[in-house]
């Protein structure tokens, strides 16, 4: 999904999952437009332990950012998003309330 959309927009896209291992995350890199990160979006409110995300407990926490935090990581805090594609395992509701 991440390449097509950048292809077919001709837009940066921006991956994230804290779960895969540094292998997998190099070989997302290679594709044009696509950057992949090792982190996951916290989301606001979210109790990570009563999601769907039983895997966020073997998760390094410093992993798991607010969605503003990648963003000004990224140099990307004025940057308005276009598309917000997420399966975060139980943060979505969060991670909206902060946009």
């Amino acid at each position: 999904w991440e390449k097509s959309a950048g292809q077919a927009f001709n837009c940066e896209v921006h991956a994230f999952d804290p779960t895969v291992s540094e292998k997998v995350a190099n070989r997302f890199n290679k594709n044009t437009n696509v950057t992949f990160h090792r982190l996951g979006l916290q989301g606001v409110g979210t109790d990570m332990s009563k999601t769907n995300g039983v895997e966020y407990e073997k998760i390094d926490p410093d992993l798991l950012l607010p969605i503003g935090a990648i963003m000004e990581r990224l140099g990307h805090a004025n940057r308005m998003i276009d598309i917000l594609k997420l399966d975060c395992e139980g943060c979505e509701w969060g991670v909206l309330r902060q946009l």
